[in-house]
């Protein structure tokens, strides 16, 4: 009457064989049929990671939880988890074969999701297509058969068994979600990329629509942030207005609990799709506008931008601070490696190839030579350029062309400069003779 099984099992074990009756028998199996049901809902209430909180939620981070992390293996010791209660004489409840039967839900669930995060481990973030399907698969049932527990009343929403479960179902969704997150980030990166040495460089395999479609989704969303926030500010607006008369102390109450919903609104707002990731997303996230800006640039033959926008992206590449938390895929090194090394080259043949067309002297109508038009400043950056480019062990048969044909324009240059101004020092100095004899010739006209 007092709900105290454990001295009904007490008072069993100390009973004399000679009074077992058919009572006494139902009442041994009804304390075992406890004992079972007991050590299965201690086992669902162990949470699905170890060293996090109750409901095996608090301290986890999706994307970034290791696969040793998984409460699983332990699961195998236990003697419940074996248990066939199947057998002919295994006398247990409804209640207590469903939870067993959801043990082994559990138990198939977290060894799918070891599985996942193994691959998700080792390959930053990614997962074979068939083993993702297998732990989609799982969840779908193991929240199915959660729902069934409720509806069968042999589990409360409320209880912690239920919590723990359906944090576990909560968190395999959200794993699914990341991965996929991950993939499409890894797809526009990887996906659209120049190639080639740069004598050979091909920009037609160049694609932007990926990083563009992600981008737009970022500000689209950024807009609906501010249509909030604007509707907030109205809605503040009028409750202000709303609460005119009233008390002081229920003001603040509201005032707090207002501020308390907007801060979850903006938790909630913090999950966006590609950005409120994991730390690996945000990494990955952070390289498409400027791989974006870089593919545009090539694509314009901005070389020079390519060259700064490379560097930016090389230093956001490697950028301590994501070190341990995602490895830039080897394709965008290559490319920026590329894309850096055609671009100097480029730049080099353009700068050389507009000093050596522009900059020279001309020929006047009446025949003569006009040397007021000769640049030399352009040869010498251009040279500069295809120097750095030696320096760099990035040499190209276009470039060291034009650098030969520089070095002679460059010589012709300076001979024509230095003509002129030797040139010029004549016409001073004759033009000082001059001036000096007409002053002769004055003075002496004067008397002077």
């Amino acid at each position: 009457m007092d709900n105290d099984w454990s001295l009904v099992a007490f008072t069993l074990e100390h009973q004399p064989s000679e009074l077992d009756t058919s009572e006494m028998t139902l009442l041994r199996e009804e304390v075992r049929d406890r004992a079972v049901r007991q050590e299965l809902l201690n086992m669902l209430s162990i949470p699905l990671f170890k060293n996090v909180g109750t409901g095996g939620t608090r301290g986890t981070r999706v994307g970034e939880m290791r696969a040793d992390n998984v409460y699983w293996k332990e699961f195998q010791e236990s003697q419940v988890l074996r248990m066939d209660l199947t057998k002919v004489g295994t006398h247990m409840s409804y209640r207590t074969k469903a939870l067993h039967s959801m043990l082994l839900r559990v138990y198939q669930h977290r060894e799918r999701m070891h599985e996942v995060l193994v691959h998700v481990n080792k390959d930053h973030g990614t997962c074979p297509p068939t083993v993702q399907h297998e732990l989609e698969i799982e969840t779908t049932n193991l929240n199915g058969e959660l729902s069934e527990l409720v509806d069968g009343n042999h589990l409360m929403e409320r209880d912690d068994v239920f919590a723990c479960i359906d944090a576990q179902v909560d968190y395999a969704r959200q794993e699914m979600q990341e991965m996929q997150r991950v993939q499409g980030l890894l797809d526009a990166i990887t996906t659209g990329m120049a190639v080639g040495s740069p004598s050979q460089y091909t920009t037609s395999t160049i694609t932007v629509h990926l990083l563009r479609v992600l981008l737009e989704e970022k500000e689209e969303k950024e807009e609906k942030e501010e249509d909030r926030k604007e509707e907030k500010k109205e809605k503040e607006k009028e409750k202000e207005k709303e609460k005119e008369g009233e008390e002081e102390e229920e003001e603040d109450r509201k005032k707090d609990m207002e501020e308390q919903k907007e801060e979850q609104e903006k938790k909630e707002y913090s999950k966006e799709y590609y950005k409120g990731g994991s730390r690996r997303c945000s990494y990955l996230f952070s390289l498409c506008p400027l791989l974006l800006e870089l593919r545009t640039c090539i694509l314009k033959k901005e070389w020079q931008q390519v060259v700064d926008v490379a560097l930016r992206l090389r230093s956001t590449m490697n950028n301590h601070r994501h070190k341990n938390v995602c490895v830039p895929p080897e394709t965008l090194k290559k490319e920026v490696r590329e894309a850096r090394r055609a671009a100097a080259v480029y730049a080099a043949l353009e700068a050389l190839d507009d000093a050596l067309v522009n900059g020279g002297a001309m020929m006047t109508p009446d025949g003569f030579l006009d040397t007021s038009t000769l640049v030399v400043g352009a040869l010498e950056n251009g040279m500069a350029r295809g120097t750095t480019l030696e320096a760099d062990d990035n040499t190209d048969v276009r470039v060291d062309r034009l650098m030969a044909a520089a070095s002679l324009v460059y010589r012709l240059r300076q001979l024509l400069r230095q003509s002129k101004e030797e040139e010029k020092e004549k016409e001073q100095r004759q033009g000082k003779v001059v001036v000096d004899v007409l002053w002769v010739y004055v003075v002496g006209c004067c008397g002077l």
